[in-house]
């Protein structure tokens, strides 16, 4: 199977990047480049794609500053970045599941809705099962999975409030997942994209739940 990934404008990175607030020398380890290259980076035309070769690891990049809460999940910016940066694959589960570029909702809201659905509940509830299989696939991933069934688990929020955390794990079992997750790396980027976004959502707006259960 070809996934054909969409192109990832340097101008949402920018935006990105002067949104932290934060400078090249304190970016370079979040990116794993030179703070030269970052100040390349802020130098290009907007509009010009950002280079097949190099997105996925500015894209690894991205998801730790949403993650560490140096951006926040519902910023325009990192909306954008989802949109330029996604497969097809990806923006088709998504539209699927009722979102799409032209309606202007931001992926959180779409992760609430899909997660407010009854039925989705019970297949994330009845999942415990497959849990095993995203651990497994290391330490990141096993300590956001885990964080997300956590917040589900909580007395401290109501059920609308853990809608989020529903869709993204639904969104991670989902049957109509099209990119094959036995492709390495690749295949999981979209639904560590999506973990990575609700883990941080929750981290932002619900801090208390960090303290009492924050990953190691």
């Amino acid at each position: 199977m070809i996934l054909i990934l969409r192109n990832m404008k340097y101008g949402v990175l920018q935006r990105i990047i002067l949104e932290t607030g934060q400078s090249p020398e304190n970016l370079s380890d979040t990116f794993g480049v030179a703070n030269m290259t970052i100040r390349r980076w802020m130098a290009q035309p907007p509009r010009r794609p950002i280079p097949a070769i190099k997105t996925s690891a500015i894209s690894q990049g991205i998801l730790k500053l949403i993650e560490t809460g140096r951006i926040a999940a519902e910023s325009r910016s990192v909306q954008d970045y989802f949109r330029e940066s996604a497969s097809v694959p990806f923006l088709a589960n998504l539209e699927a599941l009722g979102w799409r570029l032209d309606t202007g909702a931001d992926l959180s809201q779409v992760l609430k809705q899909i997660g407010k659905v009854s039925d989705h509940q019970k297949v994330v509830n009845g999942a415990s099962s497959l849990w095993p299989r995203y651990r497994k696939l290391g330490t990141d991933w096993r300590e956001k999975v885990d964080f997300l069934l956590s917040v589900l688990k909580s007395r401290q929020l109501t059920n609308a409030d853990k809608a989020i955390a529903f869709g993204a794990l639904f969104y991670l079992l989902s049957p109509i997942d099209l990119i094959p997750d036995h492709i390495p790396v690749v295949g999981l980027l979209d639904d560590f994209g999506i973990l990575a976004m609700a883990l941080a959502y929750y981290r932002q707006h619900y801090p208390i739940l960090s303290r009492a259960s924050d990953p190691e």
